[in-house]
């Protein structure tokens, strides 16, 4: 029979597992149950259902992105133009003991189709110790580690093409000082850049490390701010199975493919070791929020006989300004409950393949060897679950296209409805 009353020692290491999570990080720890208010509650954080001994909880949240018909400008412009449903995912955090947690967050296609995005369970050793294990996203990339529902633009930028998507494996987390600074290691199958997979290539395996500094930190009217310092690595080995090569496609935010190695009969592929360095910065201050980023990428490829280490580097750039007088977080602007807040924002990125991929591995009359973005957004909070984000973007190529020519230059516009609970 279920006690009516919460046990004070369940309390109370719930309460030592208590950190406040920064849910702009994907390895944020899933939060401990939340005691305040009804068994029953919704608000901001989403549906929650307790258990009677308050010792578990279910906390569902869902988030839908409607994209308006894009706006290409000039007549050589790749893509078509339409009303779509870019995502639609629920999320269940659920604590099935103080020490105990996990997460399932499926995707719903508009096809019907329907794919796990994250799917692990966290296990807390002290309230600043966890392992989490099953598929995430590895500890590599902070542009890609923030959520998707916070990023400053619909999509992210082409630098984070240079690092992978959701991987399956393990990862061991430790804070010191509340969080000050953060230590990352971890064990992963290993997918290629700009990729997720739910099987192994081989059986190497990518070690992944991650340490992040916060040395100011501070609230302002409920959202976070200071300077954050953090820098990545990840290491293992890669080899092709079957027909697939296993190297990577670079996509612009369209999704239009702008970069790939040779494929086919004879192609190119990941066969050797891959070391990936990264850093970034990130500053809050009052209503400015600056991020910039750098990554590093070293893969072995062959073909045929011939064998090379390739290295590709990419860099980032983002500046957002609150028109309004809310203070700028990594999660974005909270409004007032009665009023709505406004933010301006410019990205540059760049991506740049090392020369040793052409003409060998890389067609240089279809692959160009750099791109260059620039974006200038504007984003209308109706509510802290309601977004509006509204962008104009340019993507510059150098190279791709036959006689020593450069594939055309991508302009459009975008909109974006993003709503969630």
């Amino acid at each position: 029979m279920l006690r009516a009353v919460a046990r004070p020692s369940t309390l109370l290491l719930a309460s030592l597992l208590a950190l406040p999570a920064d849910e702009s990080q994907a390895q944020a720890r899933i939060g401990p149950v939340d005691t305040t208010g009804p068994a029953i509650h919704w608000d901001g954080q989403g549906l929650r259902l307790r258990s009677p001994e308050n010792d578990r909880q279910l906390r569902l949240r869902n988030v839908i992105q409607m994209d308006m018909p894009r706006l290409w400008i000039g007549d050589d412009q790749p893509g078509i133009s339409s009303f779509a449903i870019r995502r639609a995912r629920m999320t269940m955090d659920i604590v099935l003991h103080p020490r105990v947690s996990m997460r399932l967050m499926p995707e719903f296609s508009a096809n019907g189709v329907v794919d796990l995005e994250d799917g692990f369970a966290d296990v807390s050793f002290s309230r600043a110790t966890w392992l989490r294990v099953g598929r995430f996203r590895s500890p590599y990339g902070q542009e890609r580690a923030t959520l998707i529902i916070d990023q400053y633009f619909p999509e992210r930028s082409i630098a984070s093409s240079l690092t992978s998507n959701r991987d399956q494996g393990l990862q061991l987390t430790h804070e010191i000082n509340r969080g000050e600074l953060e230590l990352m290691g971890g064990v992963f199958n290993g997918v290629p850049d700009n990729a997720s997979a739910f099987a192994d290539a081989n059986t190497d395996k990518d070690l992944a490390a991650r340490v992040i500094w916060r040395p100011r930190r501070r609230t302002v009217r409920g959202s976070a701010q200071g300077l954050v310092l953090g820098s990545s690595a990840t290491r293992g080995r890669q080899s092709p199975r079957g027909t697939d090569l296993q190297t990577p496609a670079f996509r612009t935010p369209t999704g239009t493919t702008w970069f790939t190695y040779r494929t086919g009969v004879g192609g190119t592929a990941a066969d050797g070791w891959r070391e990936r360095a990264g850093g970034f910065v990130q500053l809050h201050e009052g209503r400015l929020s600056l991020n910039g980023e750098v990554l590093t990428n070293r893969a072995m490829l062959r073909r045929g006989t011939a064998a090379a280490r390739v290295q590709t580097s990419s860099w980032l750039g983002l500046a957002a300004w609150s028109l309004t007088d809310h203070p700028a977080s990594q999660v974005g602007l909270t409004p007032s409950r009665n009023g709505s807040a406004w933010q301006v924002l410019a990205r540059v990125a760049g991506v740049r393949v090392g020369d040793a991929a052409f003409p060998t591995f890389a067609d240089p009359a279809a692959a160009p060897q750099r791109a260059t973005e620039l974006a200038l957004g504007l984003n209308w909070y109706l509510q802290r679950q309601t977004k509006v984000q509204m962008a104009f973007e340019r993507i510059q190529f150098d190279g791709g296209a036959p006689g020593g020519a450069s594939r055309p230059t991508e302009r459009f516009a975008t909109a974006r409805l993003q709503v969630m609970f």
